[in-house]
């Protein structure tokens, strides 16, 4: 929670001392000026939670400080435009569009004026606490590697993660705004069909290529009540898992090539096999008859010895 500090401006001391003595006694912490310049110079220093301030200063008119305070986006002090009943309608109808959180005129009763302040520090502790969300979940929505869109029911893109402005090559202003598929499309340098259902009613998945990156893309549909609300683009980088299966492809074919070389390696090594066999009945078929004929030349031996002898 934000200091409940509270700046009083007004160059009438009366009116500025009753009004410091209302807050004080509310247990306020209250800081006084007299002059716009003065009152900036303590708005930069002091960061107050309200300014109440007089729409007529000697220097700067009121309403020059509040506009001059809104200016500055790293103040978030909430502003109470007090005025005279004698001050016109149009003097607060410019401190409202001026950027006043507040209005008040004179005379008032210190219950009013109070319940004002103490409304205007409850609603700038609101918002401090919607920024602080947002900032965390812009930080969570960033953090998130996957890109993402969300897109509105005519399909132009509302918010994207850092993510995704890497991955289309282009600034969140460029992004916003823009149709989906020409931002797909434009950043698909193969000029493949990236192009969804539309409008969205379910989940969609395709597979995209976007310069040397492979993305899982994928659209979910947001709806409330039936009706359409637009849908939310996811685009997961796959392509670790796109080289692997590439590779894996690349492995089998490889497999695939060398079963095939190993089967005809394996039917010449049987027709070699047969001929092998051939050959080795041959050459078996041909000592057969070597040794036949050797055991018929010594029978012819031994029956010629037998007839010698006899004669």
């Amino acid at each position: 929670m934000r200091s409940e500090v509270i700046l009083v401006v007004d160059d009438t001391d009366p009116n500025r001392y009753a009004k410091c003595r209302i807050l004080r006694h509310a247990g306020f912490t209250v800081k006084e000026a007299a002059l716009g310049e003065e009152a900036l110079k303590i708005i930069a220093a002091e960061r107050p939670g309200v300014v109440c301030l007089d729409v007529r200063l000697p220097d700067i008119s009121g309403l020059d400080v509040c506009r001059r305070i809104k200016a500055d986006p790293t103040l978030k002090t909430m502003v109470l435009q007090m005025s005279a009943s004698f001050v016109g309608q149009e003097d607060k109808v410019r401190g409202l569009e001026g950027g006043a959180d507040g209005y008040l005129i004179s005379p008032f009763e210190p219950e009013e004026f109070l319940a004002t302040v103490r409304s205007l520090l409850r609603l700038q502790h609101v918002e401090d606490e919607l920024r602080a969300a947002a900032g965390q979940w812009r930080m969570t929505f960033d953090a998130i590697h996957d890109g993402i869109l969300l897109i509105d029911e005519h399909g132009a893109v509302r918010r994207c993660n850092r993510a995704m402005a890497e991955i289309i090559g282009k600034s969140f202003q460029d992004i916003v705004g823009r149709h989906y598929a020409d931002l797909l499309g434009r950043a698909n340098e193969n000029d493949d069909d990236i192009s969804f259902s539309w409008p969205a009613v379910a989940r969609e998945d395709i597979t995209v290529q976007i310069g040397t990156r492979w993305f899982q893309a994928t659209m979910h549909a947001t709806a409330e009540k039936g009706a359409n609300q637009g849908a939310v683009c996811v685009l997961a980088d796959i392509t670790a898992r796109r080289h692997q299966e590439e590779e894996i492809r690349r492995l089998n074919a490889s497999l695939e090539k060398r079963v095939e070389e190993l089967q005809q390696s394996r039917l010449e090594l049987h027709e070699k096999v047969t001929d092998l066999e051939r050959f080795e009945d041959v050459v078996v078929g041909r000592e057969l008859k070597m040794i036949e004929m050797e055991k018929e030349i010594e029978r012819l031996k031994a029956a010629s010895q037998t007839a010698v002898n006899q004669s």
